[in-house]
Parts: structure tokens; sequence; C-alpha cells
């Protein structure tokens, strides 16, 4: 049976893991804020993420729309997560957007807190990319500018490996050539990492235009292979913001996070699970940290098979 981390009046209580860079705290649902507390569950075990949060300069900026202001809340909960003080955040002070629906969508809520960082998230999170296509009949090549992602959208398939490879293998595409070789004037498009960060995020494409889930069985390695610059670098699996539901409209979103041994502890808002075997929802955003980072122990897990 796993521990349970909850006060009586169902408050946020802390609860210390010696193999997590830092203790976790439990937060507050103040409704329909699910989707904020997993991803910045996560975020705060991102490596580099806390501390740069915490040297990080501040605005005087009075303007409580800008991005700025934002960027100063951000800080302040960031420091309020790794203090023990024993006062409760106001979480208002993270809102976000207005997405449109009741429920805002956990990755749009990331690349919210992403661009409120404006281009700082380059140094710890992401992934640099061009993509190369080449037509078919001349042989041109078209190469596009570099552009950092902080967050790689993945179709869903059987594996987080197997998804990343269709990503990154050949397509075809329309080029707009002129060679004049009508038959063969198309294109195969490749996408390439020249440059990575310590941390990845991956996120599924989850959900269909309609908003509806799309349900499968998908296994999530604890370590994935990067190709970056015709070189393998060797991820490992920290986090997972799991969603419970049958659309992008309501649902449940639940943190996940795997200690230096590879076990895993479920934070749902206000309430910590020390060491589940069971992990509910269907998985949607994966954090994974290059292995170099932390003094890695050997897993006692292969993969986490998320079922919904």
């Amino acid at each position: 049976m796993s521990k349970k981390y909850k006060n009586s009046d169902g408050s946020p209580k802390e609860a210390k893991f010696p193999l997590l860079d830092y203790p976790l705290r439990s937060m507050k649902n103040s409704g329909n804020n699910c989707y904020r507390n997993a991803i910045l569950q996560c975020l705060i075990q991102a490596p580099g993420f806390v501390s740069f949060m915490s040297n990080a300069s501040t605005s005087s900026d009075g303007n409580n729309d800008s991005e700025e202001i934002s960027k100063n809340k951000l800080i302040a909960f960031v420091k309020w997560y790794i203090s023990s003080s024993s006062f409760d955040f106001n979480y208002d002070l993270l809102k976000s957007k207005t997405f449109g629906h009741a429920q805002a969508d956990a990755t749009e809520y990331l690349a919210y807190l992403f661009n409120c960082l404006d281009g700082d998230w380059q140094k710890l999170f992401g992934v640099t990319r061009f993509d190369t296509r080449a037509c078919k009949g001349c042989g041109k090549t078209r190469n596009s500018s570099p552009q950092n992602w902080s967050i790689i959208p993945l179709h869903v398939a059987e594996s987080a490996q197997r998804a990343l490879s269709r990503f990154l293998s050949p397509e075809e595409v329309d080029l707009n050539c002129k060679c004049g070789r009508k038959n063969q004037c198309n294109a195969t498009q490749k996408f390439i990492f020249t440059h990575s960060q310590n941390c990845v995020i991956f996120s599924f494409n989850l959900f269909t235009n309609n908003g509806s889930k799309i349900k499968k069985i998908i296994s999530i390695e604890s370590e994935m292979k990067v190709s970056v610059n015709n070189q393998i670098v060797d991820y490992e699996l920290f986090g997972i913001v799991a969603h419970v539901g049958d659309d992008i409209f309501s649902g449940h979103y639940i943190a996940y996070i795997l200690d230096k041994k590879g076990k895993v502890v479920q934070i749902n808002d206000s309430i910590i699970n020390c060491d589940v075997t069971n992990v509910e929802g269907t998985p949607y955003i994966l954090f994974y940290r290059k292995k170099e980072v932390v003094n890695l122990r050997k897993r006692n897990i292969e993969s986490i098979i998320m079922l919904e």
C-alpha cells in the first residue's frame, strides 16, 4: 500500500524523499487547477530549474498584466515551494490566461509559463532543430532556420521512443520546386536536432480536433535515446503529467515523479502517494533529463505502462 500525505483539513503537507532533489509539497486545487499543479510539480524537479528561478532577477514593472510580473509570481512560488514556510501559497497568483474553455490544457499552461520566462527557458529546456527538404526530382535541398523548441510534440504510438523515432523519420511533403520534373517533384522532409538542453519535454497529441481523447495503451520508457547532431544522447524519465477523462474540456491531471531509484510518487493535488505501483490516467507530458546531470543509480524498472 502506498503512503499518503495529507493534513486532516485537506491542506498541503510537505513530504521528504531522500532520493529527490527537493522535498515534495502538495498543492490545493482551488477549482479546475489540477493542470497547473501537475505541471509545476514536474518543473520543480527539473534539473537547474529551482536554482535558476531562485537567482532570476525580478522586475519592478507595475503593470500586473505584463509577462515580467508573471515571471515575478513564478519566482515567488518557487521560493515558497522550497522553503519550510507553513503558510500556504496564494495560487491565484499563478492563474493562466483564458484559453476559451472551462478547464485549461496542461500543455497550453506549460507553454504559457515558458512565454512568461521569455527566452530564459532556452537555458534549461528543449532542443534546437531545423528541418531539411530534398527534392526527389533534382536533388535540391532546402534547410530552414534553426528554431528552439521548449516542447516536442509527438503523435500517439505504442511507446514514447517509437513516437520520437517517427517524429524524426523522413516524410513526404510538397517542396514547390521548379525543376520541371512533375512526376518526381515532391520532397522528403526530416527534422534534425542540433542541440539539446539538460531537460527535454515531450507532449503527446492526445486529443483530436474536436477535443476527444485518443485512447491507447502507451509504454513509457524510463530511458530515452535522442539523436542530436548524429550522436545519441541518453535521457532518463523523472516526471509525467497524466490525463484522466474522455476529452480535453474535462477530466483531471495528475503528476508522477520518479526518484533516483525509479520509484514512482503520485501527486494528486493535495494528496501525495509514495511508491505507487499503478499509474492512473493516460500519459500526456513527459519530462526527461540528461543522464549525466544526476548521479544515477541502477533503475529497478525498465518501463512504466500507463493504462486508462
